[in-house]
């Protein structure tokens, strides 16, 4: 087992420790649980308790940093009502769980999204990135700030989600990793920004940023069109 995964190991012992039979479920999601992570991936967790109350979360703040901060551990706390409900998909899907999670412990028990479900999270995320890059077109964001980290985190790593999800509503396959996105029935200029999202992960692309931000502020706004499709 790799530092990381001791870490998360440990952690996962005192959060049952701490909570007992309270823990319904403690999943990774993200780069971590597909396997691609890279030095500077964030771990992303989803405990779920029988209820949330203002102690607990005081309690698994505790826990969490006595885990240590690198790297950070993101730890969302919900219970199974909370998540499956509408309102609180609208503003924090967990339709991560589904596609590419892992349960440490417990059990999951949330329904399987539907297709409308993932559609609109496809349109959600694509909003968000078509104002992320119209934000940086019309403010002629510098170079060197797109360049370190903004264009990665905020444009392309978003849209590679509104990729991922839109292929599954159209096709019934996830791809989880990269490598399996860019191999899958996408557009051409779709491809090209997971190539360059792949490399900026690798630190390996030195060219201009706000180009590629054009090509996103474009593919956004057509995948958010076709999430809107009957």
């Amino acid at each position: 087992m790799t530092e990381v995964g001791d870490r998360i190991e440990r952690l996962k012992t005192e959060l049952v420790a701490a909570f007992g039979d309270r823990v319904e479920c403690l999943a990774m999601v993200g780069s971590h649980a597909r396997g691609d992570a890279h030095a500077g991936s964030d771990v992303d967790l989803w405990l779920f308790l029988d209820r949330v109350w203002l102690e607990d979360l005081r309690v698994v703040g505790r826990l969490v940093a006595e885990a240590g901060r690198q790297p950070e551990i993101n730890l969302q706390c919900a219970t199974f009502a909370e998540a499956a409900s509408g309102s609180f998909q609208e503003g924090f899907s967990p339709l991560q769980l589904h596609f590419d999670g892992r349960v440490l412990h417990g059990q999951l028990r949330l329904p399987p999204p539907t297709i409308q479900e993932v559609l609109a999270a496809a349109g959600a995320i694509s909003a968000f990135v078509l104002m992320s890059c119209r934000h940086y077109i019309a403010t002629q964001e510098p170079e060197e700030s797109l360049a370190k980290g903004k264009i990665r985190s905020w444009v392309l790593k978003p849209l590679m989600w509104a990729l991922r999800y839109d292929v599954f509503a159209r096709t019934g396959a996830y791809p989880v990793t990269i490598d399996e996105l860019s191999q899958a029935p996408i557009s051409q200029e779709a491809r090209d920004l997971v190539v360059i999202f792949k490399r900026l992960v690798a630190s390996s692309y030195a060219g201009p940023c706000m180009p590629i931000v054009e090509r996103a502020e474009a593919l956004s706004r057509l995948l958010m069109q076709q999430a809107e499709q009957p």
